[in-house]
């Protein structure tokens, strides 16, 4: 998921400090090794956690009545 920088200290942040848990998480695994700099750089991603995938699971329909609008797929419901 490519996600703009400008929106990490606002909103990545506070899913990552959420006080009932945290719900998303950083990793990191490594990138491609770059021969001009002699290196490989890590590429950092942002994913949800076990409890933001419950979170997610539990409050998507009220989120889907409250902002129509936004696309955002169905839960997987079988992992309940």
């Amino acid at each position: 998921m490519w996600i703009q920088k400008s929106t990490l200290p606002n909103t990545w942040l506070r899913l990552r400090d959420y006080k009932a848990g945290a719900v998303v998480e950083g990793y990191r695994t490594g990138g491609p090794y770059l021969a001009h700099v002699g290196y490989s750089v890590d590429i950092h991603w942002i994913r949800l956690t076990p409890f933001g995938e419950q979170f997610y699971r539990e409050n998507w329909q009220c989120y889907r009545e409250l902002y129509p609008d936004v696309d955002a797929p169905a839960p997987d419901m079988e992992k309940s």
